[in-house]
């Protein structure tokens, strides 16, 4: 009978400890702080999009304005530490760049191209 307490008890614990690795959070704390809707300050945003909405579940929509109207993209978005990526459906392709957060609202994008920064709407 202790025998087979002490195996219950062993796969139990297995179990336990196999399933607390089962999350996909999405690289947690960092994807939290971009969720939501940015705002493109100045004219800087002309060199990309004006807005930018993350959603919590790894979709993004992209908008850019001109002159007689503008157009969007929409694709899936993930981070690192150091670099956020769009991975962008209609048009099929993969942009990457460095990131930065100066505080909770504001949000700088770097690429080879430039520099752009978003303020949370």
């Amino acid at each position: 009978m202790k025998k087979q307490l002490l195996i219950i008890g062993i796969t139990l614990v297995l179990i336990t400890v196999g399933l607390s690795g089962c999350t996909d959070n999405n690289n947690g704390g960092i994807n939290n702080k971009f969720v939501g809707k940015w705002s493109g300050l100045g004219d800087e945003g002309d060199a990309f999009y004006h807005t930018i909405t993350f959603y919590s579940d790894g979709l993004v929509d992209l908008f850019h304005e001109t002159s007689n109207g503008g157009w969007s993209d929409s694709g899936t978005w993930e981070s690192n530490e150091t670099i956020l990526t769009f991975n962008i459906t209609d048009n099929k392709y993969i942009r990457g760049f460095r990131y930065t957060f100066t505080n909770s609202e504001t949000l700088i994008l770097t690429d080879n191209y430039g520099t752009i920064t978003y303020k949370k709407s």
